[in-house]
């Protein structure tokens, strides 16, 4: 009798740990770093412009995140228990997301600002986060990929052949000067040689949210990556063009 009851308990113990064990994903690890497409409430008053849709690359250098985001360029980012909150520095605005991951890849807040000399203030809406997946193959919708490869190509080299428009790239926020792109002689060299482009989308120039100016896009180069946008007159000529 004995004998059966043990192997009966043991029976039961090994069904027990036959069960497929509940995985518990961490918010916050490895997998939460990638390219973001943020999508913003829209507000346009007399002191606060508001973008759109934004594409941001959040990162983590040791235990700590920070993102890249083609419009707002840097900013901090901090991820407690399910809770996420991105700002950006008072330069650009002040801008600041607060929001609840309900995963490593979307979240859903509230987005505020807060104007030099105004305070702060909420924006209303919804912004909600999702992390992209950039298959190899991804559609060139704008068809500026190869113009984007030749520019950062030539500007490792220390020179721009394409032509280009120094006051206009200036105008919407640019990294070139009088003679080459200031990256040039910075962190592009650093980066080494294109592989590979691919498409994201579009965004608004900064001085005007409504408008699809830049041709955004991913781009790994051999020691990083970086989102490159570029805008280019009817004639070919690059108006627009800025590397984050």
């Amino acid at each position: 009798m004995r004998m059966l009851a043990a192997l009966a308990i043991l029976s039961t113990t090994l069904g027990s740990a036959a069960q497929p064990l509940e995985t518990i994903e961490v918010v916050g690890s490895n997998s939460f770093v990638g390219i973001w497409e943020i999508s913003v409430p829209t507000k346009q008053t007399a002191r606060i412009q508001s973008p759109r849709d934004i594409f941001c690359r959040i990162e983590k250098e040791k235990s700590d995140f920070y993102t890249r985001c083609f419009y707002f360029i840097l900013g901090d980012v901090r991820v407690k228990d399910k809770h996420i909150h991105i700002s950006w520095g008072p330069s650009l605005g002040g801008w600041s997301i607060d929001a609840d991951l309900q995963s490593n890849s979307y979240f859903s807040g509230t987005v505020s600002t807060s104007v030099l000399a105004f305070g702060g203030e909420k924006i209303p809406g919804t912004v909600t986060g999702k992390k992209l997946s950039l298959p190899e193959d991804v559609a060139d919708s704008a068809g500026k990929a190869l113009q984007i490869r030749i520019a950062l190509e030539q500007i490792e080299q220390g020179r721009l052949d394409l032509p280009y428009d120094i006051k206009a790239i200036d105008q919407h926020g640019g990294q070139f000067n009088s003679d080459l792109p200031l990256i040039a002689t910075k962190e592009l060299r650093l980066l080494g040689s294109v592989q590979s482009v691919r498409y994201l989308g579009r965004e608004p120039d900064r001085g005007d949210t409504t408008s699809n100016f830049f041709s955004v896009y991913n781009v790994e180069f051999e020691n990083g990556h970086r989102l490159c946008g570029i805008h280019q007159r009817d004639d070919g000529t690059i108006d627009g063009f800025r590397c984050v």
